[in-house]
């Protein structure tokens, strides 16, 4: 990788139709990287702004529990973003291999709630939170948020009705109002939702709301009631499923009101 001062990747970590995350190191100080690049053949221009627009979010940040992003890097006509490597693997990555003890799900929650209240407090809605985008450590004692492409500033944050297939966020960890068919803006209590789902999804190994297509999907958040983590499976305890029950709350003010609180 002549000229971007990276040596070339060591290991693929996931690849998709248009994007590729790779390791690799910087040579100027041997320091590990994670590359995230996409494919000239495939990306779209929408795909470069948004690599652009993540990297000009995490460029903005500096908290812990968000990754660090390094820069940007052009070449042989590929885009990539450079950011931090702390030998983390994607929550998605865990849950697909074991099955959490329930304290270590909580560990893992309330360090995510402590970054998105560090993240909310500099003014930034995530938008996309799901086990793919926490990255965890071996230990479970360090957890970063990833993937800003969906990231916006909150005080300028509006959703309005779309179809389903250009909405922004992932359909099956959405918030009611981030669907844009709920008459409600969008705000952190947005974010707050989809660790929920995410939690759910943590505990019970499944989605609370599922469907044949998209449309039933968003139906399911807008208006169907999400089961109880603990009546879909009885080793979570009553008070974690209520923790996770307030989070799935329709109304935003029915939710915890802020990251910190839940933390």
């Amino acid at each position: 990788m002549e000229g971007t001062g990276l040596t070339p990747p060591s290991e693929i970590l996931h690849q998709s139709r248009r994007s590729l995350l790779v390791r690799a190191r910087r040579t100027a100080d041997g320091a590990p990287v994670v590359l995230k690049s996409l494919r000239p053949e495939h990306a779209t221009p929408r795909d470069v702004a948004l690599l652009r627009h993540e990297h000009e979010v995490l460029s903005s940040l500096d908290t812990a529990g968000v990754i660090r992003a390094y820069g940007l890097v052009a070449h042989g006509g590929y885009c990539a973003l450079v950011l931090e490597d702390f030998g983390a693997v994607s929550l998605r990555q865990l849950l697909l291999s074991q099955v959490l003890p329930i304290p270590a799900v909580l560990r893992v929650g309330a360090r995510v709630a402590t970054a998105l209240a560090e993240l909310h407090h500099a003014g930034v809605l995530h938008g996309d939170v799901k086990p793919h985008n926490v990255l965890v450590a071996p230990s479970l004692e360090v957890v970063k948020l990833a993937d800003f492409g969906a990231a916006s500033t909150l005080s300028r944050e509006s959703q309005e009705a779309t179809s389903p297939s250009a909405l922004r966020g992932t359909l099956g960890y959405m918030s009611p109002e981030q669907t844009g068919r709920v008459g409600r803006s969008v705000d952190a209590r947005s974010d707050l939702y989809s660790l929920g789902v995410t939690l759910f999804e943590a505990l019970t190994s499944r989605l609370p709301f599922a469907g044949r297509d998209a449309l039933e999907v968003v139906h399911g958040h807008i208006a169907r009631e999400a089961p109880r983590a603990d009546e879909v499976d009885p080793r979570v305890p009553p008070l974690v499923a209520d923790i996770v029950a307030k989070l799935l709350a329709k109304p935003p003010e029915d939710r915890y009101q802020s990251a910190a609180g839940l933390a």
